[in-house]
């Protein structure tokens, strides 16, 4: 389960924290084979979409 940061956080402290966390789970992924860790991969797939989504509320739009 992926939480978000302590709530006093600054919006940067937040998105590096998230930015990291998806780096490692992509140099997971590397690692892995489809073949013989499908399971693993498609978790590690749901945890980094979870990621995105909550970057995607702690970081402005720009224009």
């Amino acid at each position: 389960m992926i939480h978000d940061t302590v709530p006093y956080d600054s919006r940067e402290t937040k998105q590096q924290y998230h930015l990291a966390r998806v780096r490692i789970l992509e140099e997971e992924l590397n690692r892995l084979n489809l073949l013989e860790h499908p399971c693993e991969i498609l978790a590690i797939c749901k945890q980094i979409i979870t990621i995105k989504e909550l970057l995607r509320k702690i970081t402005p739009v720009t224009k």
